[in-house]
């Protein structure tokens, strides 16, 4: 290989990396790579929201994650008569929600919103992307955009700086993040999956499953097996009472009050678990009853319900603290609560 080719061969191969590197920085700021992301999902859940340029006709909205995200919404409607949707993903905490609503109240009308209390936690961050719009969360109000592109993980140029040092100091975790490939990276196993999952991420409104099921999802979660009841019944150590942690409840507050002045009703609800999985969640229970009590609204604690949490085929088996409600669980489920609002506040209109 003469000099002339060497050239010829590095000027392609800078090209080729150029062009893979320009196209990673495109994906990046489009918002593909990081639709996984739980901090991208209150904008994902707006821009849906925005794009369809109308007001929700839910008259029941559920928020939360993946306790309440399997409920089935056809029984919920059939009993209740009126329509919900479900505002929400797996693995939410309260504070990213409260983000959603701030910036959709002017594209939702509901009669009632509906508070799962598994999501009532402390955010925690998972990649560098998260911590950076958390902590921008945290000290201004969200800037929720319905461009295609994700430019709001690049920097407010709204925003005053007082010199050319200020806003590339600013910015600079953020760029330096989108430009080597961060979400990319993270997320590589979006690289290798089928073209519907890309194109889900490019138009999340194209999920006709999701839609079909106003926001809900079906599960496939197995139910108790023997041999985890026969753990039970031996050397099984209950999860522990667990209250909610009081910094958390300030954001719960503020979404029923912001609620409460629209004139929109709420309920608090907790979702069972299996009642060995579980120690009695009596100081928990205790707590929601009291903050609920203060701002005068019903809390419905499902894990007194005998008939739910005494069904081992209603519950996923598994050992973890986080057990989720089986197909069968969440048609009950559903059943049950729907029941309890239409008597707490439609029977009487």
């Amino acid at each position: 290989m003469n000099k002339t080719d060497f050239k010829l061969f590095l000027k392609d191969i800078s090209l080729g990396l150029f062009v893979i590197l320009f196209i990673l920085f495109l994906c990046n700021i489009s918002g593909v790579f990081d639709s996984l992301e739980k901090s991208s999902k209150p904008k994902l859940l707006w821009r849906n929201l925005a794009k369809k340029n109308s007001v929700n006709t839910a008259q029941i909205i559920f928020t939360g994650n993946s306790q309440s995200y399997f409920l089935n919404p056809t029984i919920i409607d059939s009993i209740t008569e009126k329509s919900s949707q479900f505002f929400g993903f797996p693995g939410a905490s309260i504070k990213p929600l409260s983000y959603f609503f701030l910036n959709s109240w002017d594209y939702l009308n509901p009669e009632l919103v509906v508070l799962e209390t598994h999501s009532f936690k402390s955010m925690y961050a998972k990649t560098n992307i998260d911590s950076i719009i958390y902590k921008r969360w945290e000290n201004d109000v969200p800037r929720f955009s319905n461009s295609p592109l994700n430019f709001n993980n690049l920097l407010p140029f709204n925003e005053k700086k007082s010199n050319f040092w200020d806003i590339s100091n600013f910015n600079k975790s953020e760029l330096r993040y989108l430009t080597t490939g961060g979400p990319a990276i993270v997320n590589h196993h979006l690289i290798d999956s089928k073209p519907g999952i890309i194109y889900q991420a490019l138009f999340p409104n194209h999920n006709n499953a999701e839609d079909h099921l106003k926001g809900f999802c079906k599960n496939t979660y197995l139910p108790i097996s023997d041999s985890l009841l026969n753990r039970y019944n031996n050397n099984w150590i209950s999860f522990p009472d667990t209250r909610i942690e009081t910094d958390i409840l300030p954001t719960v507050e503020s979404i029923i009050k912001e609620c409460q002045s629209r004139g929109i009703k709420v309920l608090i609800y907790e979702s069972p678990m299996y009642y060995k999985h579980f120690k009695p969640q009596i100081q928990r229970r205790k707590q929601i009853d009291s903050f609920c009590q203060k701002l005068n609204i019903p809390f419905v604690d499902l894990n007194l319900e005998s008939s739910l949490i005494k069904n081992p085929n209603y519950f996923e088996n598994t050992e973890k603290q986080n057990q989720h409600l089986t197909s069968d669980g969440a048609n009950a489920v559903s059943n049950i609560l729907a029941n309890k609002m239409k008597k707490l506040f439609f029977l009487l209109e």
